[in-house]
């Protein structure tokens, strides 16, 4: 007997978390780090008690969890300080984190108690370890073990330490050394970026810029969408500096206080409860709806719905409708080959459901591992293809449906005029009848629970988050451990609500750690541009564009069906009148033989079909409409010619990359910064697309 297959593996909650990335001045004056040092301790203790006053189950502000909380891990959240292991304010900040500790509620004015948050350190450098060691002053060494061996990662980007004698080096020597630190410096502050969530900067804002420096990163920060804290280490004063702000307009105005710092970090961990005190009925309602998408998300093992017996992944009538559509219109050239099933014979299938009924239910396998993007983008695609197939097929369905139920109708009539006065006619009239009720009931139960239950909202806010979750299963690879931003459908004033989808796509990429967690020893991630570019040229374009050429080919192809059969079916409808129209005046004019026979006959019969055949036109049409046939086969030929233009891109970067690489005399290094930035634009492409399907699909099942 064969293994049964799983049930629906439900995905863990993510952990609470918050990546504080920092960016900071390398030289500081005593005074100036002691002063640095008193207001990273009140930032910090600010942040990781608003932290764990948002986790549930940490005794902090108990009592008062917002609602979204609830589906964070019921563990200790963590603190996450992502800095570049440099002099100064980097370490700092990296001391101010190893003293912070957050007490419980009552823990007394020593502050005695279990902490309630854990902290951890990370670091992202621009060469590799050794080279990145010696560049730092050499009595700064052990200080820079330490916090080596503190970490619990270390990014280590591909730029090329160069720094020659300037006094006896030729000028060509120097710019190209100073090239490549600049490359260098550039990529770690991109890098750092991809792995926070908000910027604490700490430097004089009148320095001169530098190549990847702080004054450098901060502004990049926030094109990034990553609020940023600046920290003025001359004058001092905290300020809170938000995306669609600039530095100097921030400093002009007031420092940020404890209260402004803690609703940033209420709006980075619990987006979607924030505001909800002033909003309208309707934005109530999508929030609710919201919370019932993670509920569901994350405990919800009825979805999709599987067979009790064997755990295998079971469709519904619905979705069986909508496979069968896309297997007549698909071509059979661009599907991907499907290995044969073995099929057990008809009285072993039958035996199997049977005892199944009397079987527990297959559990979840546990997961030895820590979890992975693709563990929560598998759960995303699943019940997005399982709403995606119930809205469709439901819809396809209805259409049907509605066409049968007019034929009955019109059957019936036909009956009573042909055959008026027979025996069975009464019992033929009741059956066709009741058939007609059960059709309009089934219409009825498809339409109001296609409402009821939000199938195009579900399939659209699960296709988003599988969309933004795919990102990040490249992405790392290119060392970013944030999704692509939020991209809200333009030019549209109808959308879904998508708040509490964002918000999971954020915790999940804050909560799925980089390393293993389980392994205590400092892992060191070096990058490798030329193995993450072919992973994003094959696995990702030119899976794409595979993908999107054959959904426009099947979307194409469904539309044509439609239009033809319209049309062909009005055409048919005109020649049926017509003739009918040619009969009756034959009729009226004596020149009919077998007149009655056609009056009684062959008459009622064309009514039957003036009446069926427009609504099978009406049908064509619907689908059409409601499927958005042409409009989605023209934007996925749009975006697989886009993505064919990244995969040029992507061939000429990988050129350049295999000829710096064959002369490393000249190479400028640090090409992870290009490969990642390529990755970010496939990512926003890609974004944009779902983003505006999501309009598209944004109306409800019509009564048919």
């Amino acid at each position: 007997m064969p293994h049964p297959a799983p049930a629906n593996s439900l995905p863990p909650r993510p952990r609470a978390l918050l990546r504080l990335g920092f960016a900071g001045r390398r030289v500081l004056s005593a005074a100036q780090e002691e002063t640095l040092d008193t207001t990273l301790a009140q930032v910090f203790a600010v942040i990781g008690r608003q932290l764990a006053a948002l986790t549930p189950g940490v005794p902090v502000q108990v009592g008062r969890k917002p609602p979204v909380s609830a589906f964070y891990a019921r563990r200790p959240p963590l603190l996450r300080l992502v800095t570049g292991l440099c002099e100064g304010a980097d370490t700092v900040a990296a001391r101010v984190l190893d003293r912070l500790h957050i007490a419980p509620d009552g823990a007394g004015p020593d502050g005695a108690g279990d902490d309630c948050i854990e902290t951890e350190l990370a670091a992202v450098l621009p060469f590799d370890l050794p080279s990145y060691r010696a560049s730092r002053a050499p009595d700064f060494h052990p200080e820079f073990d330490r916090q080596v061996a503190r970490c619990a990662y270390v990014v280590v980007a591909d730029g090329i330490y160069d720094k020659p004698d300037p006094d006896a080096a030729a000028s060509e020597r120097l710019a190209l050394a100073s090239q490549r630190r600049g490359r260098a410096y550039r990529a770690q502050s991109a890098l750092l970026l991809r792995h926070a969530d908000l910027l604490v900067a700490a430097a004089d804002p009148n320095a001169p810029a530098k190549p990847g420096g702080t004054l450098e990163t901060v502004p990049a920060a926030l094109a990034c969408d990553l609020p940023v804290l600046f920290i003025n280490t001359v004058r001092g004063g905290v300020w809170l500096i938000r995306p669609a702000e600039d530095l100097a307009g921030a400093l002009a105005g007031p420092p940020c206080t404890d209260a402004d710092l803690a609703d940033l970090v209420t709006a980075i961990l619990v987006g979607p409860d924030v505001g909800l005190a002033g909003a309208d009925q309707a934005e109530r309602q999508a929030h609710r709806e919201g919370l019932r998408l993670l509920e569901e998300y994350f405990d919800g093992a009825a979805a999709p719905p599987r067979w009790r017996h064997t755990g295998e992944r079971r469709r519904t009538l619905r979705e069986w409708v909508w496979e069968q559509v896309t297997r007549r219109f698909a071509d059979p050239k661009t599907q991907p080959p499907t290995p044969p099933r073995p099929r057990a014979a008809w009285w072993a299938r039958a035996w199997r459901r049977l005892a199944g009924r009397f079987a527990a239910p297959v559990a979840p396998p546990p997961v030895p591992r820590p979890p992975a993007f693709k563990d929560y983008r598998t759960r995303a695609t699943a019940l997005n293809y399982h709403y995606s197939g119930l809205y469709r097929g439901a819809f396809v369905l209805n259409y049907g449906l509605a066409v049968a139920a007019v034929a009955l109708a019109t059957a019936g009539l036909a009956l009573l005029a042909v055959h008026h006065g027979a025996h069975w006619l009464a019992w033929s009239l009741l059956g066709l009848a009741a058939a007609k009720l059960w059709l309009l009931i089934i219409i009825s139960r498809n339409t109001h629970r296609a409402r009821d239950e939000h199938w195009n909202d579900r399939a659209v806010d699960y296709r988003y988050l599988a969309e933004r979750l795919r990102a990040l299963l490249f992405l790392p690879a290119c060392g970013a451990y944030r999704p692509p931003a939020a991209a809200p459908p333009r030019h549209a004033e109808r959308c879904i609500h998508q708040s509490a989808v964002d918000w999971l796509c954020d915790a999940i990429a804050r909560g799925v750690s980089p390393t293993d967690p389980t392994d205590p020893a400092p892992q060191i991630l070096t990058l490798a541009p030329a193995a993450a570019l072919d992973l994003v040229r094959g696995g990702w374009i030119a899976e794409q564009i595979t993908y999107h050429d054959r959904t426009q080919g099947l979307m194409h192809r469904l539309d044509r069906f439609a239009e033809q059969a319209g049309a062909r079916l009005s055409q048919a409808v005109i020649w049926v009148v017509a003739f009918d129209l040619l009969l009756l005046v034959l009729y009226l004019t004596h020149r009919l033989p077998w007149a009655d026979w056609i009056k009684h006959d062959l008459a009622p019969w064309l009514i039957f079909l003036a009446a069926v055949l427009p609504a099978a036109v009406a049908s064509c049409n619907g689908l059409r409409f409601q499927g958005e046939t042409r409009r989605l086969a023209e934007r996925s030929k749009r975006l697989a010619r886009v993505l064919g233009g990244r995969a040029a891109a992507a061939q000429g970067l990988a050129g350049r990359l295999a000829q710096a690489r064959a002369q490393p005399a000249t190479d400028p290094g640090a090409w992870s910064l290009d490969i990642l930035r390529l990755a970010e634009r496939v990512a926003e492409d890609c974004l944009h697309e779902v983003a505006d399907w999501s309009v598209l699909y944004a109306k409800e099942l019509p009564e048919t």
